[in-house]
C-alpha cells in the first residue's frame, strides 16, 4: 500500500512540475481603428479622420517623434481594392503629434474610453472640385525598421460623402453642409481629380472643433 501511495504522489509532483513550465501565451493586441471622418462647416474645407489605439497593447512614442498615426492617400492614386500600407507609393504618413483629450473626443460625438488614445489626421485646403474625391485612411504603428502594425480596416471618405450622410441623418443641417454640397454641384462633377494638389496639415490642435461636423 505504501508503495502505491508513493507512486501516486510522485506522479502528481511530476504532473505539477510539467504544468508549471508551460509558457503562458500573451494576449493578442487589440487592432487599432479608424473611427470616422468629419468636415468643416465654415472656412476653407477640410476632411478629418479619427484614429483609436488601446493604450496597454502597443509601445508608442509621442510628440514630434510619434511612431503612430494615420496613413492618407487619394483613392485615385491606387488601384481599386488596394489595401494601403507604409510602402504604398505616394502615401502620406501623418504622425499623431497631439492626442485628443476627453472633451475633444466627446465633441466629435465619440464615446471616450480612458483605456484608449485618440488622434487625428487632417486634410485641409480642399477646393470644391475635389469634394467628391475619396481619401483612404488607415491607422499605422511603426515598430522600427520595416515592422508596422495597422488597423484591420481602412476608411474611404470624401467631403461630399460626409455631407450627404449628415443630410440623410435628418434634423437640423448646418449651413456649411448645404454650402459644401451646392458648391460641389456647381463645379465638381466634371473635374478630373488630382489628389496630389491637396496639402496635408498634421497639427489638429490648430483646428477649431466647432467648425467641424461628424
Amino acid at each position: 500500500m505504501k508503495k502505491r501511495v508513493l507512486t501516486i504522489v510522485l506522479a502528481l509532483v511530476m504532473l505539477l512540475a510539467t504544468v508549471a513550465i508551460i509558457p503562458v501565451s500573451a494576449a493578442t493586441p487589440e487592432t487599432p481603428e479608424v473611427l470616422g471622418a468629419s468636415i468643416r462647416i465654415e472656412g476653407t474645407q477640410g476632411l478629418r479622420f479619427v484614429g483609436k489605439i488601446k493604450k496597454a497593447d502597443y509601445s508608442l512614442t509621442f510628440g514630434e517623434s510619434a511612431n503612430f498615426g494615420i496613413l492618407l492617400i487619394p483613392e485615385s492614386k491606387v488601384e481599386a481594392g488596394t489595401i494601403i500600407d507604409a510602402a504604398t507609393p505616394g502615401v502620406a504618413k501623418v504622425p499623431a503629434k497631439i492626442l485628443l483629450n476627453p472633451t475633444t473626443v466627446a465633441n466629435l460625438g465619440i464615446d471616450y474610453d480612458s483605456n484608449y488614445y485618440y488622434f487625428t489626421a487632417v486634410q485641409t485646403g480642399i477646393p470644391a472640385e475635389y469634394y467628391g474625391t475619396n481619401m483612404i485612411a488607415r491607422v499605422y504603428i511603426w515598430n522600427g525598421g520595416e515592422s508596422y502594425a495597422y488597423s484591420a480596416l481602412q476608411l474611404k471618405r470624401s467631403v461630399k460623402y460626409v455631407a450627404d450622410a449628415v443630410v440623410a441623418a435628418g434634423g437640423e443641417i448646418p449651413a456649411g453642409i448645404t454650402k459644401a454640397l451646392s458648391d460641389y454641384d456647381a463645379v465638381g462633377a466634371d473635374i478630373l481629380v488630382d489628389g496630389s494638389k491637396f496639402g496635408l496639415m498634421v497639427d489638429p490642435a490648430t483646428i477649431a472643433l466647432d467648425k467641424y461636423y461628424i
